[in-house]
């Protein structure tokens, strides 16, 4: 094994082994059944709250740009895309008001 990965435990070791062959898939976390509105967290009211403020303000939107050298598979990273949206519900969470509170 590498000298970098020389401080890694034996346990940690033997995962890394298993990942460079091939046969480890990461533990994903179960969808959650929706059966009711769900309330927003502190950091999400914030949002929320400073977005009626301000009226859709980009406050919290970080801006960023990559120059990309090369030939870019446009398919891969539209089915990376894909993928990372599927396992991670935070992106496809939207907000709406009921009853006069946002909810998820």
């Amino acid at each position: 094994m590498d000298k970098q990965y020389s401080n890694l435990s034996p346990a940690k070791k033997a995962l890394l082994e298993k990942w460079k062959r091939g046969k480890f898939q990461a533990d994903t976390i179960p969808k959650r059944q929706i059966s009711q509105n769900i309330p927003l967290s502190f950091s999400q009211q914030r949002l929320w709250f400073i977005d009626q403020l301000y009226d859709g303000s980009s406050f919290y939107n970080i801006p960023i740009a990559f120059h990309i050298q090369g030939h870019l598979n446009i398919k891969a990273l539209q089915q990376s895309l894909n993928e990372i949206i599927k396992r991670h519900e935070v992106w496809r969470t939207n907000f709406r008001l009921v009853n006069g509170e946002p909810i998820q």
